[in-house]
């Protein structure tokens, strides 16, 4: 059995980044309109970056049980849940990219329900910018939460 799955990458977002079945689904409409919180339907989560056109950072974590919370370092922490019916859930950037580092899938135990927990770091620095002001950082982990 997989202990975890640890990927890292970076590169352009085009402004988001999605996680889901891939290829499956499309992007949910964005709450509010306001891009400041993951939009999320029953199997894509997309999540608006800072900068349109800036470079971030990507450490994913495919886990199997909940990791305890970490707040230090990370001004931004979104808890959502997506439902996967291949067990193999993807990342890809807005622009549909699926990086060299991060081309394996997020998911470690199967089909089912997972909650995808998403630190941000730079992205409300960066709001509204063309290009990165700061570093813009994300750790996402992902576990099943459903026997």
């Amino acid at each position: 059995m997989l202990e975890q799955r640890i990927q890292r990458g970076e590169g352009e977002s085009f402004g988001a980044f999605m996680i889901m079945d891939w290829p499956k689904g499309g992007p949910p409409n964005i709450p509010g309109g306001t891009c400041m919180e993951p939009a999320v339907n029953e199997k894509v989560v997309f999540f608006c970056t800072g900068a349109q056109y800036g470079y971030i950072s990507v450490e994913t974590q495919a886990l199997h049980h909940a990791p305890e919370r970490i707040e230090s370092g990370w001004e931004e922490i979104f808890d959502v849940q997506v439902q996967s019916e291949t067990g193999l859930l993807f990342w890809g950037s807005g622009g549909g990219d699926i990086w060299d580092g991060i081309s394996e899938p997020l998911t470690a135990d199967g089909a089912g329900q997972y909650t995808v927990r998403i630190h941000a770091r730079g992205r409300l620095e960066n709001q509204g910018w063309m290009d990165n002001e700061v570093d813009e950082d994300y750790l996402i982990q992902v576990w099943k939460t459903e026997p």
